[in-house]
């Protein structure tokens, strides 16, 4: 690639994004001419140049987020029409893996099973459903993609640093007079939580992807990506937020056992990840007992649940159909004029979600797809690099039972593209190899 064609497409990057903030600020009038003008946009972009640039920008944008600018709309809907666009173009330049559109083909199944079979909730509309059910497809669309894979490196080394852009784009923000809010916020139960540009749960997606990135990297290019993933887990433990963290601990547990197996025997490394081990240990504990103490001081619960156990009984004795469920995206419809309306229009619990706007059918029909999808990525990343990347999709698993990940950007985006090419070499043979390049 050419010194020109790589700033011509640093200039289309900028151009996109300053372009999308525009048409971002309409949405305060006509959010869909806002999604319109920015996918119309992306359109052209990637038609005018290489879809090399557009999966960095996908994965940077939700870091960009505009969150806190007073009277300008975050960038979310463009974010997924963007991915949405740039994968359609992608299957057409680039092909598509049939067998990796299980879970676009269960959610679509499912909507389907609600419109012909479910009582839908009053305020709900099949047209609710058909646009998150066309969100919640789109995130897993770029895995059917075949993705040239010499771009596995630069897409993992982004996901890497999304916190940093983030911290940094939050500190522009902060110095600012269009800021509403510190990098620093003060939450709902009286403790600091570190927030970047974002708000902290979202932030700690983007420290945990990051640490989910470098775990790929050490595997497959050394040990020099262990500090990033060192310092991306502390940003994630100074989220405090609980769910995150002890996801991410699933993949630190990963890092220094792959490290530890590998080493040498009667090597001083074997030590150091035993001693990196009790420090990470002491870390999460301290940081989740930080969390737990606020809360429970606000909440006078001994183990604060931040209200979830509620929101979430309240949320299955209201589902409409226990088997085909209230309808995609209907829990807004369902708390709506109730206490639980401000903070759990989403259910912040993927399987209860399921069990609630999919039912027992359409819970089975995703489970199943996304089960097959992790089983084949995980025997692939294996067989075809020497990558173990089953701890990725046991850290998801863990986080959805207490969030929203599969429905966040900030999330999804990095994660699929994680997955994806830790599945592909980068270039050159199949490494097919245990051992961590620097490692002896």
């Amino acid at each position: 690639m050419t010194h020109g064609t790589l700033r011509q497409g640093g200039l289309l990057g900028v151009a996109t994004g300053i372009l999308s903030v525009i048409a971002a600020a309409v949405a305060t009038r006509s959010p869909f001419v806002a999604i319109g003008a920015v996918a119309a946009l992306l359109i052209a972009t990637l038609l005018l140049h290489s879809l090399r640039f557009a999966v960095p920008l996908i994965l940077l944008s939700p870091a960009l987020s505009n969150s806190y600018i007073s009277g300008l709309p975050d960038l979310t809907q463009g974010v997924k029409a963007f991915a949405l666009v740039a994968a359609g173009l992608a299957i057409i330049r680039y092909g598509l893996r049939v067998s990796m559109i299980w879970p676009v083909m269960a959610y679509w199944a499912v909507l389907l099973l609600s419109w012909l079979f479910s009582d839908m909730p009053s305020g709900y509309s099949l047209t609710t459903g058909v646009v998150a059910c066309v969100g919640f497809a789109a995130y897993w669309l770029p895995l059917a993609v075949k993705w040239p894979a010499i771009w596995g490196s630069t897409v993992l080394k982004t996901a890497v640093y999304l916190p940093y852009v983030s911290l940094a784009y939050g500190l522009i923000l902060w110095v600012s007079p269009l800021a509403r809010s510190p990098l620093a916020v003060d939450g709902l139960t009286g403790e600091l939580r570190l927030q970047g540009s974002t708000i902290p749960a979202h932030f700690a997606f983007l420290c945990l992807v990051s640490v989910m990135a470098a775990y790929v990297l050490i595997q497959r290019e050394g040990l020099r990506f262990l500090p990033w993933a060192a310092v991306s887990f502390v940003l994630l433990l100074a989220t405090l937020t609980r769910g995150s963290i002890v996801a991410g601990s699933v993949i630190v547990v990963a890092i220094l056992a792959s490290i530890y197996s590998m080493a040498p025997k009667r090597s001083t490394l074997r030590f150091d990840v035993l001693a990196g081990s009790g420090v990470a240990i002491t870390a999460v504990v301290l940081a989740i007992l930080t969390a737990f103490v606020a809360r429970e001081g606000a909440t006078g619960e001994s183990i604060s649940s931040t209200g979830r156990a509620d929101a979430w009984s309240f949320l299955l004795d209201s589902r409409s159909d226990a088997w085909f469920g209230s309808g995609i995206n209907s829990i807004p419809s369902l708390v709506s004029g109730t206490l639980f309306e401000r903070h759990f229009d989403a259910a912040h619990n993927e399987y209860l979600r399921a069990l609630v706007e999919y039912g027992l059918v359409g819970s089975a029909l995703v489970g199943v797809a996304l089960a097959y999808i992790a089983f084949a990525t995980t025997r692939r990343a294996r067989a075809s690099q020497g990558v173990r990347i089953g701890a990725l999709w046991v850290s998801a698993a863990i986080l959805a039972a207490v969030d929203n990940p599969l429905s966040n950007p900030a999330f999804m985006l990095p994660f699929i593209f994680i997955v994806y090419f830790a599945c592909n070499p980068s270039s050159g043979p199949q490494i097919k190899s245990r051992v961590i390049p620097g490692l002896t």
